[in-house]
């Protein structure tokens, strides 16, 4: 969903400005705009098309929108995990070396995964809907892993 996100920004359009504003703020996008960001990429696939979302969903209420759009569109959800420590994961955010990433917004990003994310991942547990993934292997493995994962849903 980054990408998706970084190319609304580079189009300029309102809603790009709007991202653009809410990111550049340390702050994550809402769920409505993150939403509607989804409804312009999936109005563009082939229904054949698989779909690999990342990053979202994040929350419950993103999770409750993003099933219910999948469904309109013929599409089933699973969710994949990629688990990292706490410090993997401020180390490998901080390696990017984006605006966006200073150690303070990591931690607010972290605390809201917290509060936020991990209920959506239980729902996906409890469902029988989630592949999760060692992320702190070697690239080949993660990489083997996720295919391993992810092959029977495709």
């Amino acid at each position: 969903m980054g990408a998706e996100l970084r190319n609304m920004i580079a189009s300029e359009s309102e809603l790009g400005m709007k991202i653009k504003q809410t990111v550049e703020s340390g702050n994550l996008v809402d769920d409505e705009t993150i939403m509607e960001v989804v409804d312009i990429y999936l109005d563009r696939l082939s229904n054949s098309h698989a779909i690999l979302f990342d990053g979202i969903p994040r929350t419950l209420g993103q999770s409750e929108m993003l099933l219910e759009r999948l469904a309109n569109h013929g599409r089933q959800a699973s969710a994949v995990l990629i688990t990292v420590s706490e410090q993997v994961a401020i180390e490998r955010m901080m390696s990017r070396g984006r605006q966006d990433d200073t150690e303070d917004v990591m931690r607010r990003r972290l605390d809201h995964y917290q509060q936020q994310t991990v209920p959506v991942i239980e729902s996906f547990r409890t469902a029988g809907h989630l592949v999760e993934v060692n992320g702190e292997q070697g690239i080949e493995q993660v990489a083997a892993d996720l295919a391993a994962g992810i092959e029977p849903l495709m």
